[in-house]
This record gives C-alpha cells, structure tokens and sequence, in this order.
C-alpha cells in the first residue's frame, strides 16, 4: 500500500510538472493609455505614401486626403451671391479611416463633415460629391462604424412640357435647372431654388437660402428669357385656375450684419425695401407694403381664397383681406 501511494505522489508531481503555465492576467493601462499589443497594431498616416497627395488632413476619427489635377465643370459663385457653370479646379478628395481602410475608391469632391454635437458627441455626418450624385453618411469617432449611408442621384421631374433638373455639385445643397421636352438648355442646373408655377413662367433664385435678404429671384419666360430680376424673394400662390403673387426686397437699414444682395428695378434704380402683390410678369398690381404676411409671420404663400393677408401700409396703417379678394386669373400667355 504504502509503495502504491509513493508512487501515485510521483506521477502527481510528473504530470504537474508538465502541465502548461497559465497565462498572466494583463492589467488594463492606467488612465486609459493603450497597451503595448494595441500600440503595435494601431494605424499610423505614416504608414502609407501620401506623397501624391496635395493635403492631409487629420479630423480625428479619419483623414482627409486631397489632390488637384487640372479643371472640370463645376459651380462657379461670383461676388453678387449668383452663379454660373464654368471650369473650377478638379479637386479629388479620399477619406481615410484612423483604422486604416479607405471609405471610397474613387474620389470625393466637396467633403464636408458635421457632428459632435450634445446629443450624440461620437457622431459625425458627412457629405461628398461625385458627378452629380450626393453621398451621406455618419461615422462613429470610437468604434470607427459606418451607417445611415443614403445616395441620391441626379433626378429628372416633368412638369408642364419642361423637364426639372436635380443636380450636385457641391454636397450641402441641389442646384436646380430646366430643359425643354426636347433636352433644349433653358435654364443651366446653377440654381438653388427653381419652381414653375406656370406652364410659361419660371422662377428661379441663385442662391439656397433661407435668409430673404441675401437672395435674388429671377423671373423667366418659357424660353429662358429674363422678364424680371427685381426682387430678393417671391413666392406665387396658384389656388384653381387663379393665382397671387407676393415679392419682397430687403431694406439695407434694417439687414443689420446680414448678407444683403441689392436688387434694381428695370431702369437700374436701387429697389426700396418692402412686400408688393405682383402678377407672373413681376408687375405690381399693389402699393408698396412695409410689411405683409399671409396667415402668420413671414408667410408669404395661400393655401387656399379664404387665407388672410395681414399688411402695413407705408403710413402705418394695418390692414388685411382675403386671399380671394386680389387673386389675378392665371392666362397661358401674358405679354
């Protein structure tokens, strides 16, 4: 018995002898420094050429790599807040991951990127460009994902015989455009707001904004030409077979710091500031207004004749009437 027990004893310390070590608890860094094993498979710009490219930018949760190489079409802004297409600089851009991956293949132009804000500090929107299409996206800055992608493609809606072109060409808005039914150029796709309220009238803004003041709306006929560029907005109202038409200009005075686009009337005067009911030509048919809205403040389309219209006369007097009191019937020609 007692040889038995010796010898169970040795094979205990044999086996024991030679069995694997187990393996060290690795304590966390303090004051959240990465480990060692982290360090090493951490993603360095420096790992990469980037020598071909003009800029890199570090955002923190990615890189922004840039090149120019030659010109392309593309938005052009003047100083007066309009707008043209002409040759811009090729700028092609690629966003690059703290990981390391490539989010796009084939270049970006007008980047942008928006985020950490109080509700979601982690969360970056981004929005880029390529031939007209927009792309969207979020990028969480920790964990690096990618969600909430959303394309969307250069459109093309019929209303009336025109055709109203969609198209980006930067990422934070559309530029609108019209072509005849035959593919007929009548207005280029630099717009930022367009609308055809009629099946002979265009109207179109160059810039997308919603401060009435840096605007300038033009009003074209169904060829492309220019009958009226006088006002900053304008909105019509088409109720039936009627319509009504409200115009505004911005009065310097009263712009404060804001952006302020001038506008003149047809013989080059400054036009006054204040709201006027026009008609589709952008011909007055009221006395100048200091202020009007339609229903509440800073309304200035009807839904339906029993709307009301509030307004100031220039001596201070308030008035207001229904929407069905000065509609203008809406005839498919106005010389």
């Amino acid at each position: 018995m007692k040889k038995l027990l010796s010898v169970l004893m040795v094979l205990v310390l044999i086996f024991s002898s030679c069995s694997k070590p187990e393996e060290p608890i690795v304590q966390p860094p303090e004051n959240g420094e990465p480990s060692e094993t982290e360090e090493e498979n951490k993603f360095s710009i420096e790992d990469i050429d980037t020598s071909e490219y003009d800029e890199v930018k570090d955002l923190g949760f990615m890189y922004v790599l840039t090149k120019t190489e030659g010109t392309k079409n593309g938005l052009v802004k003047d100083e007066e807040f309009s707008s043209s297409i002409g040759e811009v600089p090729n700028e092609q851009v690629w966003l690059l991951l703290k990981n390391g991956e490539f989010i796009n293949e084939e270049p970006f132009y007008d980047v942008r990127t928006y985020g950490g804000n109080l509700n979601a500090p982690d969360e970056h929107w981004v929005t880029a460009c390529r031939d007209g299409v927009r792309y969207s996206f979020y990028i969480n800055e920790k964990t690096l994902e990618i969600y909430g992608e959303e394309i969307i493609e250069p459109s093309s809606e019929k209303v009336f015989d025109f055709n109203l072109e969609t198209y980006y060409w930067i990422s934070r808005y559309p530029s609108y455009g019209v072509t005849a039914a035959d593919g007929t150029v009548i207005c280029e796709k630099h717009y930022g707001r367009l609308s055809i309220p009629f099946p002979d009238r265009i109207l179109a803004a160059d810039k997308a904004t919603d401060m009435w003041s840096n605007s300038h709306c033009i009003i074209f006929d169904e060829k492309g030409n220019i009958i009226n560029s006088s006002y900053n907005h304008i909105r019509f109202s088409v109720i039936d077979e009627s319509y009504i038409g409200v115009a505004y200009c911005a009065d310097p005075a009263t712009t404060y710091d804001y952006e302020f686009y001038q506008c003149y009337d047809n013989e080059g005067n400054p036009m006054p500031g204040g709201y006027w009911l026009i008609d589709k030509n952008g011909k007055p048919v009221s006395e100048r207004y200091d202020y009007l809205y339609i229903n509440k403040e800073w309304q200035l389309f009807a839904e339906s004749k029993d709307d009301v219209v509030y307004a100031v006369t220039e001596d201070g007097k308030e008035v207001s009437f229904k929407v069905e009191e000065i509609l203008l019937k809406e005839a498919q020609k106005i010389a």
